[in-house]
C-alpha cells in the first residue's frame, strides 16, 4: 500500500507540475489513468523481487494484467480524444489557477491510491495466503472483460456520436446526447462497465486477504469476538474501500449529486420531449441502480455527463 502511495504520489506531483508550468489539459489522464498501469508493473515486479520463487500465484498475475490492460485501453483512448479537443471544458476553471491545479491532482492521487487497493494489496499478500484461481475467480475475470467490453464500446460509440454531430453525418434531426448502441440501456454505460472491473478485481483479490479471527485479541464476549474478525480480515476490508468509494463517485456523477452536470444537461435538452423520454426511461447506471435507488434516480437528475 505504501508503495502504490508512493507511485500514485509521484504520478500525479507531476501532473500538477505539468499543469502548473503549462496550463495544458494534454496529459490529464495520460498521467492520471496511466498510473494504474505503472502501479500494476512495480507492483509485480516488487512482489517477484521479493519471492523466492520465480512464479507468481495466477491470481496475483491475472489482477495486475486486468488492472494494466484496463489502464492502458482508457488512458490511450482519453488521449487519443484530447488530442482532438485540446481541453476538457469542464475543467477550465478549476485548472486556470495553481490551487485549482493542486486540488484536481489530489483528488487524481485519492481516486487512484483507493481505487487501487484491492490489487495493491492482493500483490503484497504472502504467497501462502493466494488460493489457485479456481472457477470462481475465472467467472470474476470473466465478468471484467465483459466490463472492459462495455466501457471500450461506450467510449467509442460516444466519441464517434459526437463527430458525427460535428461533421453533419447524423442529419439535423439528429438528438444532441448520445442515446445509441450501449447508451440506449444507460445513461452512463462507461460507468457500468468501469463499476463491473472493479468489483471484479475486488471479488478476485478478496479470498487472499481473508483471515480468520485475531488470535491476540482477548475475550470471549461479543464484542471481542467482533474485534478479533475485523483485525483479522482488517486487508479486505481496506480493499473494500477501493469499489466502495469508486461506487460513491461514479453514483454521484451520475444522479449530478457531486457536480452540475445533470443540471446543465437539463438546461440544455430539458425542452425536447426525445430528451424527457430518454430521461426518464433510461437508468443513470444500470437496471440494478435503479431498482436500488427508486424511479427518481432516473429523473432530472440522470444523464449528468452526457454533452
Amino acid at each position: 500500500v505504501a508503495l502504490s502511495g508512493a507511485v500514485f504520489g509521484a504520478a500525479n506531483t507531476l501532473g500538477f507540475g505539468i499543469s502548473a508550468a503549462t496550463g495544458s489539459h494534454l496529459h490529464l489522464d495520460l498521467i492520471g489513468t496511466g498510473a494504474f498501469v505503472v502501479n500494476a508493473a512495480v507492483s509485480i515486479a516488487r512482489c517477484k523481487q521479493g519471492s523466492p520463487q520465480k512464479t507468481l500465484p495466477l491470481r496475483t498475475l491475472v489482477t495486475a494484467a486486468c488492472v494494466g490492460a484496463w489502464g492502458t485501453r482508457l488512458a490511450s483512448f482519453l488521449f487519443y480524444r484530447v488530442l482532438q479537443t485540446k481541453h476538457d471544458a469542464r475543467l477550465d476553471e478549476m485548472l486556470s489557477t495553481t490551487g485549482g491545479a493542486a486540488q484536481f491532482w489530489f483528488l487524481s492521487f485519492l481516486w487512484g491510491w483507493l481505487v487501487a487497493l484491492p490489487q495493491s494489496l492482493l500483490t503484497g499478500a504472502p504467497r501462502a495466503a493466494v488460493p489457485p484461481l479456481g472457477i470462481v475467480g475465472k467467472a470474476w475475470v470473466g465478468v471484467f472483460a465483459a466490463g472492459f467490453v462495455i466501457e471500450g464500446m461506450a467510449d467509442v460509440q460516444k466519441l464517434a456520436y459526437k463527430n458525427g454531430l460535428k461533421d453533419g453525418s447524423l442529419g439535423p434531426d439528429a438528438p444532441l446526447w448520445c442515446g445509441t448502441g450501449v447508451w440506449e440501456y444507460s445513461q452512463h454505460p462507461n460507468y457500468a462497465g468501469n463499476l463491473m472491473m472493479w468489483g471484479s478485481v475486488f471479488m478476485i483479490s478478496a479470498p487472499a486477504l481473508m483471515r480468520g479471527p485475531d488470535a491476540s485479541v482477548g475475550g470471549k464476549s461479543m464484542p471481542m469476538r467482533a474485534l478479533s474478525l475485523v483485525r483479522g480480515n482488517r486487508a479486505v476490508l481496506a480493499a473494500a474501500v477501493g469499489p466502495i468509494f469508486l461506487w460513491t463517485l461514479l453514483s454521484g456523477q451520475a444522479t449530478g449529486a457531486l457536480t452540475d452536470a445533470a443540471e446543465s444537461a437539463e438546461a440544455r435538452y430539458g425542452s425536447d420531449p426525445a430528451w424527457q423520454n430518454y430521461r426518464e426511461t433510461t437508468p443513470p447506471i444500470s437496471r440494478a441502480y435503479q431498482r436500488t435507488h427508486g424511479p427518481s434516480s432516473s429523473g432530472r437528475h440522470g444523464a449528468a455527463t452526457q454533452r
